[in-house]
């Protein structure tokens, strides 16, 4: 993902027949492709994806040395990784870099989802709320369909025992075990 020469010119001339729209932190949020990582990129050629920032900061800032990284500098006001203004980027070794993004991650009053950061976590860094929620939304339909098969389940059983099977026989007909049939029986106070 690294910039040619080639690729810079194709930037500027991107660049400069973008509309650019700025946040509240005064970022230039690129306006097209952005990637699961948040950042902006652009096909100067089919089959060839070239991060917007470090186009644009070659073509109008200065070369990036081999193995350095362009920052996206906090301490300059910039808050997205989709920005590409050059006045909020910076080429960094890696490991002032990660310097950095621990210092940004640190100095933010609270997560992307609105929940303060001293909130409780889970074991992956993201928000233990956030994630409680996600998973009760994305388990919601099995536990539905679950909900009615235990509703057909119980009417099934209810019904074999008033028609005077046995636990064992229900249990069998049912699939389940006789201590199953038992507990359904027990639950809903009803003897047969």
């Amino acid at each position: 993902m690294y910039a040619t020469p080639a690729d810079v010119l194709a930037a500027a001339d991107i660049v400069s027949s973008t509309p650019v729209r700025l946040d509240v932190n005064g970022c230039a949020l690129w306006p097209d492709w952005i990637g699961a990582n948040g950042y902006g990129y652009f096909k100067p050629v089919p089959r060839k994806l070239i991060c917007v920032h470090r186009a644009v900061y070659v073509a109008t800032v200065d070369a990036i040395p081999d193995g350095w990284h362009v920052d996206h500098v906090w301490m300059r006001g910039c808050r997205s990784r989709a920005c590409f203004w050059p006045g909020h980027l910076e080429a960094v070794t890696p490991a002032e870099n990660a310097r950095r993004a621990g210092r940004a991650t640190r100095e933010r009053r609270e997560r992307a989802c609105g929940h303060p950061w001293d909130h409780e976590r889970s074991g992956r860094g993201d928000c233990a709320d956030c994630h409680r929620e996600d998973e009760r939304l994305r388990k919601a339909p099995a536990r539905a369909a679950n909900a009615d098969r235990w509703k057909l389940r119980t009417a099934t059983i209810l019904q074999l025992l008033a028609a005077g099977e046995s636990r064992s026989e229900v249990a069998r007909a049912v699939g389940c075990s006789v201590e199953t049939v038992r507990r359904t029986e027990l639950s809903l106070g009803k003897k047969y």
